[in-house]
């Protein structure tokens, strides 16, 4: 089962849901080539599940990616949620770590580890590149790091918190600044939003409505009410104003939500292909029928020059047959979104079963370590 101690959850679910060796190692060449000519710019937290509330979250790394041709990132800028009571940066080289402030609605504040309490909560963590060449280049991954502690009364507050997916959620904000090659020169055109979603509810997916042309997801951190929190003498963490127990079972917990955070990561680059794709075909698509649409108006315009109706009729069908769907070019780009499609599919529902199985694995096991008691003897 996923919570057998003497086997590493990461382990046994990476060897359910990807292919063999080679095969898995093909896989991930053909979806990096594909990401970085395709991909939009993304950023994400790992790990982005399975922390516990009222603790200290030692690590984590923030992943940025892609950018535009031309460009590097020299600045990133993450929104702080509340709930985080401060922020433990880890130096990158080549980099400056900024972490800002802001004061508490009177009568608010947090309780501090190591200084009591304190009537300000970080605000922002601002990573600013020293020079141009250490700038991340477009097509790599800039990675960053930092820890911080976590509150056990998440204040309410519509982009920063929610209930995501069936967990405890906080949204990390992000803005990318952009320079050109060779600059730390930075325009507010050149800065890629990653706010689409922030504090979305219910359940579903962060790229809803997602366009490349558009602002990417939001990046999130999912939490779990620990034991070590209590709010006005009562155990439990205080979330959106109401107090949520403990977890029941906290590693059950956290390996689940690993088990997500793991088909995130391994189907982020796949779905990043798969939208810029259908966003070619689209582009594709709109291109035709505005020339479909002008080939229409040059008709029109030409019915009454009956000189030149018949060579207006010989052009018409060789235009249309050089800008319409049947393409092969085109046709290669629905089959490849098709094919990735169906991939996300398959490896979901790889993972619905490697879950299910592991549940039964361990109702299993429970049977077997506390058996029925024999039946009383026969007098």
């Amino acid at each position: 089962p996923v919570g057998d101690t003497h086997q590493n959850p990461h382990d046994l679910v990476v060897a359910s849901i990807v292919p063999p060796f080679h095969a898995q190692q093909q896989h991930r060449e053909m979806l990096t080539l594909l990401a970085l000519t395709l991909a939009p710019a993304h950023v994400f937290i790992r790990p982005q599940s399975g922390h516990a509330t009222g603790g200290y979250v030692r690590e984590v790394n923030v992943r940025v990616s892609a950018g535009k041709d031309g460009f590097t990132t020299t600045k990133v800028e993450l929104d702080v949620p509340k709930g985080v009571t401060s922020i433990v940066p880890i130096q990158m080289p080549g980099w400056n770590t900024e972490v800002t402030s802001v004061a508490l609605p009177d009568g608010e504040s947090y309780s501090t580890h190591g200084s009591g309490s304190s009537t300000e909560r970080p605000d922002k963590i601002v990573f600013t590149a020293k020079t141009a060449d250490d700038g991340i280049v477009n097509g790599n991954v800039g990675v960053f790091t930092f820890g911080f502690w976590l509150g056990c009364d998440l204040y309410n507050e519509a982009e920063s918190d929610s209930t995501f997916n069936g967990a405890l959620t906080l949204w990390w904000s992000t803005k990318q600044s952009l320079s050109p090659v060779g600059t730390l020169d930075m325009a507010e055109e050149d800065v890629i939003d990653h706010s689409l979603n922030c504090g979305l509810e219910g359940f579903g997916s962060v790229y809803a409505n997602y366009s490349p042309t558009g602002p990417s997801p939001c990046p999130y951190i999912q939490l779990y009410s620990s034991p070590s929190c209590s709010v006005d003498d009562e155990e439990g963490t205080r979330f959106r104003g109401a107090l949520v127990p403990p977890a029941e079972n906290m590693d059950a917990v956290e390996n689940e939500q690993q088990v997500i955070d793991l088909v995130v990561a391994e189907t982020s680059a796949t779905f990043d292909t798969l939208v810029a794709r259908i966003a070619a075909v689209e582009s594709g698509v709109s291109t035709n029928a505005a020339r479909i649409d002008d080939n229409k108006d040059n008709d029109d315009k030409d019915k009454d020059k009956e000189s030149d109706k018949d060579a207006a009729d010989e052009a018409a069908p060789a235009t249309l047959s050089a800008t319409s769907g049947t393409d092969p070019a085109d046709n290669s780009a629905q089959l490849a979104v098709v094919g990735l499609v169906v991939a996300v599919l398959a490896l979901l529902n790889s993972l619905a079963n490697t879950v299910y199985t592991c549940k039964a694995n361990k109702e299993r096991s429970k049977r077997i370590s506390h058996p029925l008691p024999p039946p009383p003897a026969k007098l």
